[in-house]
């Protein structure tokens, strides 16, 4: 490498640095044809560019370089123009590999070739031409890869200008063009291979996270309506379907509770009893029983505060759960419940009520149901 000129080895390393990497850019990211193409085109310059490095002649090297960045924008000028040609975009993609090789191969010398007017002419239409197709894009509000035609047109600069003999310009300023454009040219590919891919990645990360949420809120939202079902459920097997209270096991367990909870505190049970039943059911039938039950059971339940509990005892009986209420304040809400259930009708029905209350007359279920029991014998033969 260091046989030729300082300019042409910074030309060559400009080359080699950017070629490479947009040409294994769209290799590893398998972009759409176009841009896959585009990339393709770039193995050109790379593989011209190393045969001036292996090249032991000044002369030869440079024009491998000339050659290299023309054939480029030849490429690239046919990459463009079959843009749309999704038929062919396959066949040229293997010109674009089979171009260099046969270049290098027989080491064909670009001497006279690099002498050429045409060349410069070419260079002049490319510059005109992609100018005009930038016009004619923003004048009809296309959307053209504009990035492509600015790298393409400051790279013929690039070339153009040293061939210009009454130009006198540094010999810096095509190489900062080309440096320019092969930054264009790179920038290009990331945003249509790389870039795209990541941004591909955080909407498919969004959209991902956005299912997950919905459906982590779905589960969440269906495994409440399962424990409300089941609270539900639960309710229901200890709910009395015939009076809407609570069945026998789950009063007396719900006393239980209340002992465990709080063995020192103090609760109020009534046992409420409706008078003459078998009667009523001799005379008006069994529905009439079972509307004097659901009639009482409206009436305690009308009665009960938020903490009290009522459910279900027997045949023909109720017991109520009154929690921190001491037993002259069950003997008021009793007197209350007699005087409601007296003014019933249709049919119409008494009440007797026993009044016991916890630990006075028992500290277990079983003495407090005894004790309830015989207060409410005590208060049918006083009544």
């Amino acid at each position: 490498m260091f046989y030729i000129t300082l300019q042409n080895q910074v030309h060559l390393l400009i080359v080699l640095i950017f070629s490479s990497y947009i040409y294994l850019t769209s290799v590893t990211t398998k972009p759409e044809p176009f841009l896959k193409n585009v990339g393709t085109s770039f193995i050109i310059p790379m593989i011209l560019s190393i045969m001036s490095f292996l090249t032991l002649n000044i002369t030869p090297a440079q024009f491998y370089l000339f050659f290299s960045e023309f054939a480029l924008l030849l490429a690239l000028i046919v990459v463009l123009i079959f843009k749309n040609a999704k038929g062919i975009n396959s066949f040229i993609n293997i010109l674009l590999y089979a171009f260099p090789l046969a270049v290098a191969l027989p080491n064909l010398n670009f001497d006279s070739l690099h002498k050429h007017k045409w060349i410069d002419i070419c260079l002049l239409a490319c510059m005109g031409v992609i100018l005009l197709v930038i016009i004619i894009s923003a004048l009809r509000k296309n959307s053209p890869p504009t990035a492509l035609y600015a790298g393409m047109l400051l790279l013929c600069c690039s070339l153009l200008i040293p061939r210009i003999e009454i130009l006198d310009v540094p010999a810096a300023v095509p190489l900062l063009l080309k440096a320019i454009s092969y930054l264009i040219f790179a920038s290009f590919i990331y945003k249509g291979s790389v870039h795209k891919l990541k941004k591909e990645y955080i909407e498919a990360s969004g959209e991902l996270a956005r299912i997950t949420d919905n459906i982590q809120r779905e589960v969440n939202r269906r495994l409440a309506r399962v424990e409300k079902s089941d609270i539900s459920l639960a309710e229901l097997t200890k709910t009395d379907t015939q009076t809407g209270v609570y069945t026998e096991k789950a009063i007396t367990d719900f006393i239980e509770y209340q002992i465990e909870k709080d063995p020192n505190g103090e609760f109020s049970v009534l046992l409420v009893d409706i008078n003459n039943l078998r009667k009523i059911s001799s005379k008006l039938g069994n529905v009439a029983v079972e509307k004097c039950l659901r009639t009482l059971a409206r009436i305690l339940k009308q009665n009960m505060g938020k903490d009290d509990k009522v459910g279900r005892f027997g045949d023909s009986s109720f017991i109520v759960v009154l929690p921190n209420t001491n037993v002259a304040k069950a003997w008021i809400l009793a007197e209350q419940l007699e005087k409601e259930a007296e003014a019933t009708n249709d049919p119409h029905f008494s009440i007797s009520t026993g009044v016991v209350s916890y630990p006075i007359d028992g500290e277990n279920l079983k003495d407090i149901i005894k004790a309830a029991k015989k207060s409410l014998k005590s208060f049918k033969k006083s009544g």
